[in-house]
């Protein structure tokens, strides 16, 4: 199995969600994980930046009293409100249950519920847009053979014996 494969499953069960069993292009605008609350996209690389695993590292140790450990990233000459947080998935995945009220698995059924759901109605859209296509090839089709077999009387009729 290939590695980001492995890590978008657990990644789903440490959060309750549901890995989403479609890749990138193909699946348009679908999360990696469909979840009740987020939105999950995972992205799994051999090693990260130790100047971003010495930021987390820095934020765990000031974090006292039950605290979230996040380091914020920004990007100079850009908006703040485009910054990105980084937090340790356990600690954020504590945090998320912590602030909910929910456990994981309360959480995983929910966001099963919601996949369920999501996929019924892309499927329905899918069967009316069938249905709508079939409908106008059949109208264009037999409209054409209507009028050839109206041509084909009215031959005849003109072949008629007076």
């Amino acid at each position: 199995m290939k590695d980001w494969k492995q890590a978008e499953r657990r990644i789903a069960e440490l959060l309750g969600g549901v890995r989403v069993p479609v890749t990138g292009h193909q699946r348009g605008a679908t999360p990696d994980v469909e979840h009740s609350m987020l939105s999950i996209e995972v992205k799994s690389r051999k090693t990260l930046p130790a100047w971003l695993m010495d930021a987390l590292e820095q934020a765990q140790a000031a974090s006292v009293n039950g605290r979230l450990p996040v380091a914020v990233l920004h990007q100079d000459c850009k908006p703040y409100r485009d910054a990105l947080v980084i937090v340790r998935l356990e600690d954020f995945a504590n945090y998320l249950r912590g602030r909910c009220g929910v456990k994981r698995e309360e959480l995983w059924a929910e966001s099963v519920r919601l996949h369920h759901a999501k996929r019924r109605e892309e499927n329905r859209l899918a069967w009316l847009d069938y249905h709508r296509g079939q409908a106008e090839r059949l109208r264009r089709t037999l409209t054409t053979l209507v009028a050839a077999h109206e041509e084909a009387a009215e031959r005849l009729l003109e072949d008629q014996p007076r």
